[in-house]
This record gives C-alpha cells, structure tokens and sequence, in this order.
C-alpha cells in the first residue's frame, strides 16, 4: 500500500510560518526541492511552508496527510548550508524555524510573474579609483587574503585609520575571484558615504538593503543580487538573510555596536550569526573597529580571532589633543549651566577661523523630564513608568511608545502652573547655540531631524560642502561617519550613562567618547573638550589618551572577577504580564524551576559554577506599553553548558496565554 502512495505522491518534512518549533509531513504530486518555499493548509489557515527535505513513504493512513497546496515558482531554493546556519539560529536564539526562513524570501505572490534577469557576469569596476594603502594597511591586506577560507579577522584601526579602504581591497579581490561580497553596517545612516565611496570603485555592481528601502527597490536589488547582476550588497542587520549564491566575504564595520543585535521578536546579533554564517560556508569573515567589543578583542588575543592593529591615521594626522573639564569647578562654568568656559570659547574661537564644529549631546528633545514646580510631581507616560521627554516648548513624547500630548497649562495635581524643565537634549542645545552665535548655520542631526535615509544624505551634504558651521547630534553623529572639515568636537556630558545597571555601561561610555573624539582632526590637527562630574572615571582618563588597549586590560579584570562575558555566556529570560502579580509570580515559579534545574549542571570536578541563576527582579524600566516586565538572568560557564540547560528548561516552563516569555541570548541590554 505503500509503495502505491509513493508512485502517486512525494513526501515531504516541512516546517511552516508558525509559532512552533515542530515540523510537519505534507504530501504533492509534484518533485519538489530541499529549501523551497511552498503553501500549505495549517490548521485552519493557509501559511507559508518550507520544505526541510524529502521523506520516504510514511506508515500513516494517506488521507491523513495534507497536501502541499502551492510552490513559489519566483524564487530559488535555499541551499543546504543556509538551511543548515537557519537551523543553528533557530536552536540557538530560540526562536520558531519558520519565521526565520521567511527572512531569506520576498514577500510577493508565488505564481510565475518576473522575466528572469540576465547578466553578463563581468565584475566591472575603477581601479584607478582605489586609493594606495599605507604600510599598515598594505601588510593587512595582504594577511587577510592568505586565508581563502573561513578565519575571523579583527582589523582594531584608530578612529580615521583607513579601515574603509583595506575593506575595499578586499571586496576587488573577491569580485575579481567571481564571488560575491557582503558589507553590514550597524545604521543606515552610514550607508550613504560609504556607499558613495563604493560607487566611485564598484560602478553598478552595488545593491542596498535596509528598513527603508522601498518595496519595489528592495525586489529589484534582492533579484539582482539572485541572478548574479549585482555582486556586492550593502546593509544593515537584515541584509545577513539576503541569500546570496556566491558569497565569498563578509564584512562587518563598527563590529562593536550594540545595533546589530535585534531588541525584539528575534533577538538575534547580526555580527555572531554572520560569524556562523561564514563557517558553514567556509568563507573569511573581515570585523573592524576602533573600539571593538571585549569578547571580540579577548578573541583575538587569545588567538582565535586573527588580529591586526592599525596605530597611525591613514595618512599620518595626529589623533586630536582631549582635554577634560571638570563640571564640579565652578570657575569653568559659564551662565550657560551645560557649557563651559572653555568650550564656549573653544566654538567661537572654531568658528571664527571658519572651520566646523560637532557637539555631542546623548539625549533627544528639549528637556529629559517635566515637573511641577509646586507639588514635584513629574509628567509621565500613561503606557510606560519612564518621564515623557520636553520637545520644542510645547508637546511630551514618550520615546518607549510614542504617547504624545500637549504640555499641559496646569499641573493636573496641584493646578499649578509653574513646570520646572530637568536635564536638556539636542533640541535645548540647539536653541541656546543659535542665540550665542546667529551667523553661523547650526544644524541638529538625531531621530527627530533625520528620519530617513534621504534627509540623512542631505544632512551629509551640507556638511561636507561647509554649507553648515555648528552641528549637534546624538549616537548618529558618533558612528563611523567622515567629516574631513569638523575641527573641534565638543561632549556637552560625557558620563550620561556611566552609571546605568548593566555590567556593559562603562565599555558603551568608553566606545561612545572615543568614537565621538574620531571625528575631530580627520583632515589635520583637531580638538575635543570632554565635559564631566567624574573627571577620574576609567573612561574618561582612557578616552583622554586614546588608550583603548589600557581600557581593555583595566576592565576585563572585573569581567572575569564577576564571571561575566567574555567568561561566560549569558542568557535573559524576560517575562511580561498584563498584571503586574501574575508576571511576579510566574517569574518567582519560572526561577525556582530553573534553580531546580540548574542543580546538577553545578557538580563535577571540571565545572567552577555550572550554571548560576541571577533574581527575578522587576525590569530597570519596569512598565513599558502597558506590560509589567520582569527577568530572570542565566549565566552559563560555557556556551554547550548553557545550550543544555536552556533545551531542558523550555521543555519545562509552562506556557500562560496572558504572559509572554521570551529568551535573550547574550543580550546587549540588560534593560
């Protein structure tokens, strides 16, 4: 009977589009391939399905088993290794394999509908364009194309030392030996300069993916890239699922920012899933950074990693001179309450020498809180338990979940109507800089100003054509970009974030400061002025030397004293509750059951500790859109002795309708 079945049909394993970790048998007259995407009935739905691979006749009655209903007919099947790395994820992050494959496929109708594209596959592009490397430079290039095959390679380059152009080489050669290349940048709002610097080499070899792509771009380009018409993709995080079929380098620029990990659904780091990635396609994988991150720095020191140090700028520009200012010194403050002396007079001085200014303020919007100057009581998000942040004078924005309203006359409270504006942002800054000096153009770069990619390109232009003189911006203005022209950068309040409670804050702080401080002097000589209340914080005194080795070795002490990453692995489980008691209780339960578990992972004579299990505690930000959130944080001696655990845990943990829990694998925030 059942080789009856098998002449009439082929049996297939496949994993549908769903919340669930199991994968199905579905049935079809048609011989389909190992990683195509079909449609399938599923329940009581019709969902997207992929196909994991071919089984052999199954014992169960045949009209038991659901028929495969459609197959995409525009797209081609994954290849076993991208199938093999999507699996890996799939365990890994804990998150459903379906959803996962879905990221490697265009949301579009399966019927036949797109002309094939043709190419002529000739990799054209300007050599004369490339610019010739310096020494440094040279000798890293030429070591990193001794490893055809998988190797990570950490390029640690101080800010300006040309990274960008040893990437460059690299790429040539790539596209030379008839492969592909793919380029990961934490923000688009680094795309545009270096994809203009691309274009200039690559001609129209280059395709862009990002969130802000349109639909109809992001078709064109992914086909392109398919079909072999395009050879090099630029992106951020989600370009990794692009599947290209001849991808022969990865390259990740800014490896150490916290924006390749995605903070929600699946939480996923770009930078390690590519690092994967690279090994299962046995192909080298290229991360550089001024300020890379500690585990990947102990890896390179430790061997693993294949290291290589770029000391001088690319052409020989000194780093720019910091100085520090002690906000606590009264004689350095000037009546403006965040600026200081010696910056107001380091800008005008700048300014009037015609040369460009970059201030950096960590913080969105006029002011960080609103209170009332009567009872004290500070305007707060109905959604979430955070301040809503003062912007322009008039209305309050809660930045965790967008709630909007009008700044009231009265204190709802005490009906009074005096507001007190606590802590300042961008928008503060640039209001006060205009009336200090309105002849020069000031221009405010954050969330607010430039949302988009093309106002990010416009902003980028004024810049380097000198149309703009003062500009001040948050994160976005520290990362990566190059302002040859910018000669004085100014840090309004260089320890916002020093004492926030992850084991992280002061590595962020340190990487911020030494970032910023890149930009100055790109061209020629440069200044920074670093204002602080914690003068002899190890980040200040460090980023004031542009010792980023010292800081590392002065840090990573207390990381193996407290048993925290790079010697450990971690995991955050975060559990949110519409009621704040029952999310309470399920991560009392939660804890208590992983304690249990935990028991037998902290014996034998090769194990320090096993596995520890650290709370609950209620979130640092414990309301967030109307959710309770708590956590429980697991701390793995190794990452096989935490995969163990974790298996043996999910299966464990009962599952509330009304609760979410959701697994954080070594999470980038503990918030």
């Amino acid at each position: 009977m059942s080789e009856n079945r098998s002449q009439t049909h082929f049996y297939y394993r496949v994993q549908p589009k769903a919340p669930v970790f199991k994968s199905f048998t579905y049935k079809s007259v048609l011989k389909l391939n190992k990683g195509q995407r079909v449609k399938i009935p599923f329940g009581k739905r019709k969902l997207n399905g992929f196909i994991l691979e071919e089984e052999p006749a199954p014992l169960m009655e045949d009209q038991k088993i659901k028929e495969i209903l459609d197959w995409d007919q525009n797209s081609i099947p994954l290849s076993e290794k991208r199938l093999n790395w999507m699996k890996w994820l799939s365990a890994y992050y804990h998150y459903p394999l379906g959803s996962i494959l879905d990221l490697s496929f265009l949301q579009e109708s399966f019927k036949k509908k797109d002309s094939p594209l043709k190419t002529d596959q000739v990799m054209t592009f300007q050599e004369s364009e490339l610019l010739k490397l310096n020494k440094e430079q040279e000798n890293c290039v030429n070591k990193i194309l001794q490893h055809p095959n998988f190797q990570t390679h950490l390029i640690h380059g101080v800010t300006g030392s040309g990274k960008t152009e040893i990437y460059i080489q690299l790429i040539a050669h790539a596209l030379k030996q008839n492969k592909q290349a793919l380029v990961l940048l934490p923000e688009i709002s680094l795309t545009p300069q270096i994809v203009q610097r691309l274009e200039k080499i690559f001609l129209n070899q280059i395709a862009l993916l990002h969130s802000q792509v349109r639909p109809a771009q992001k078709k064109q380009a992914w086909k392109s890239l398919l079909s072999g018409q395009k050879n090099l993709l630029v992106g951020t995080r989600s370009a990794l699922f692009c599947p290209l079929p001849r991808l022969g380098l990865i390259v990740i620029d800014e490896e150490h920012d916290s924006s390749f990990k995605q903070e929600d659904k699946f939480r996923y780091h770009a930078r390690d899933s590519a690092i994967v990635l690279a090994k299962e396609l046995d192909i080298p994988i290229v991360l550089g950074s001024a300020t890379p991150d500690f585990s990947s720095y102990k890896k390179a020191l430790d061997s693993s990693y294949k290291l290589y140090e770029l000391k001088q700028r690319a052409f020989k520009q000194s780093l720019p001179q910091v100085t520090v200012v002690d906000l606590k010194n009264k004689a350095e403050k000037s009546s403006y309450f965040w600026l200081s002396d010696l910056l107001l007079k380091k800008v005008g001085d700048t300014l009037n020498q015609g040369k460009q200014v970059a201030l950096f303020v960590n913080r969105r919007g006029q002011a960080t809180a609103l209170l009332c100057a009567s009872c004290g009581q500070a305007r707060k998000c109905l959604n979430c338990d955070i301040s809503l942040t003062l912007h322009r004078q008039d209305h309050l924005i809660c930045h965790y979940c967008s709630f909007l309203e009008k700044k009231p006359l009265r204190c709802p409270s005490c009906q009074s109507d005096r507001w007190i504006e606590k802590g300042f942002g961008t928008q503060k800054v640039e209001e006060e800089l205009k009336k200090l000096f309105p002849q020069f153009k000031t221009l405010r770069v954050d969330r607010d100003s430039v949302p988009t990619q093309e106002e990010m390109t416009n902003f980028i232009k004024q810049v380097e054509s000198n149309q703009v003189q003062i500009i001040i911006g948050t994160q976005m203005l520290s990362k990566g970009l190059n302002f040859p022209s910018i000669y004085l950068v100014g840090l309004i309040l260089a320890d916002m974030d020093f004492h926030l409670p992850d084991f992280r804050a002061e590595e962020r702080s340190f990487q911020t400061l030494l970032q910023m401080a890149g930009r100055a002097g790109r061209a020629g000589f440069g200044e920074v002025i670093l204002q602080t209340f914690n003068p002899q914080h190890s980040s200040i005194l460090f980023a004031e030397k542009h010792d980023y080795k010292g800081f590392f070795l002065n840090g990573i002490k207390s990381r193996e004293v407290w048993s925290y990453p790079p010697f450990s692995r971690l995991c955050l489980l975060r559990i949110d509750s519409l009621k704040e008691k029952e999310g309470r209780d399920f991560a009392r339960q939660t804890a208590k059951q992983a304690e249990k578990l935990a028991l037998p992972f902290q014996k034998g004579q090769k194990v320090k500790y096993g596995i520890q299990i650290l709370g609950p505690s209620p979130a640092p930000l414990v309301k967030i859109k109307n959710r309770y959130r708590f956590q429980i944080l697991i701390k793995g001696e190794n990452y096989r002795l935490l995969d163990q655990f974790l298996k043996k845990l999910f299966l464990e943990v009962p599952k509330r309708s009304f609760i979410q829990l959701k697994a954080d694998r070594d999470p980038s925030s503990m918030f």
